[in-house]
C-alpha cells in the first residue's frame, strides 16, 4: 500500500481571521492538524501536463481524510509549500490517496 512511504510528517496551516489587541481584523496563519505523507520532486511531464498553470516543484501523497484545502501551507522541517492544486485518487483500489501540487515557498510570511 501507498501509505508505507508516509516518512515525512508535516503541519497544515491556514490563514483564519481574528482580532488583534487594537480590536482591529486580521488574518492571522494558524498550525491545524500534522499530517504523514510522502515528498517527492515534481517532474517535468507533470508540470507540463498542468500547462505551467501552477509552479508546481512537488507532490506531497497522503492519506484522504487529510483535512487539507487549496491555499494551506504544508510545513515540513523548515520547509514551506503552498497547496496549488489537490487530486483526489479515493477511488484507487487499495491506494487511496490525496496528491497535493505543491509550490516550495523560497519566504517566510512576517520575516
Amino acid at each position: 500500500m501507498i501509505s508505507r512511504f508516509y516518512t515525512q510528517t508535516g503541519t497544515i496551516k491556514r490563514l483564519q481571521w481574528t482580532v488583534d489587541d487594537d480590536n482591529n481584523d486580521i488574518a492571522e496563519e494558524v498550525a491545524g492538524d500534522n499530517i504523514k505523507g510522502h515528498l517527492q520532486q515534481a517532474s517535468a511531464e507533470l508540470i507540463s501536463n498542468l500547462a505551467d498553470r501552477y509552479t508546481i516543484s512537488h507532490i506531497y501523497w497522503c492519506d484522504v481524510d487529510s483535512e487539507v484545502r487549496v491555499g494551506d501551507v504544508i510545513e515540513i522541517g523548515v520547509e514551506r509549500y503552498g497547496v496549488r492544486g489537490i487530486q483526489d485518487n479515493s477511488f484507487v483500489g487499495t491506494n487511496k490517496h490525496l496528491e497535493l501540487q505543491l509550490e516550495r515557498q523560497t519566504d517566510n510570511l512576517g520575516s
